[in-house]
């Protein structure tokens, strides 16, 4: 059984949680924030029930992984698709990416996979 965070515990992890994200958004001016396929992200996203991430936020291989499940990609097909040997090499190859503009493109990928993938089906299904 798990212990039960007391207030002070609580406290000091909210405390930690808001300086994190204060670093985080500190590190906004060194990242790319202008994209020109924001709005596109942002439809493609709504469509399928998501909300993009934060812009401030990183391409962490934790982060990754999570959002590699939610559009239905493998770590192979990622790697694959971006020709990385692991995900860490994404945010190595990539420092000034957010985590963001990653998963819109990602986004754009999964939707032309996915329609192709519908497009087939629907010709082998009508050969048969």
């Amino acid at each position: 059984m798990l212990p039960t965070m007391t207030n002070e515990d609580r406290a000091r992890y909210l405390a930690m949680t808001h300086e994190k994200t204060k670093a985080l958004i500190a590190n906004l001016p060194n990242m790319k924030t202008d994209w020109l396929d924001e709005e596109t992200w942002q439809d493609m996203a709504r469509d399928r029930g998501l909300k993009l991430p934060a812009m401030y936020l990183l391409p962490t291989p934790t982060a990754i992984r999570r959002w590699l499940r939610r559009l239905g990609m493998t770590n192979a097909e990622f790697r694959e698709w971006g020709g990385y040997a692991t995900l860490e090499d994404f945010a190595r190859l990539n420092p000034r990416w957010p985590l963001r503009a990653l998963v819109g493109i990602l986004l754009e990928y999964v939707t032309e996979r996915d329609y192709a993938r519908d497009l087939l089906r629907g010709k082998l299904s009508a050969k048969g």
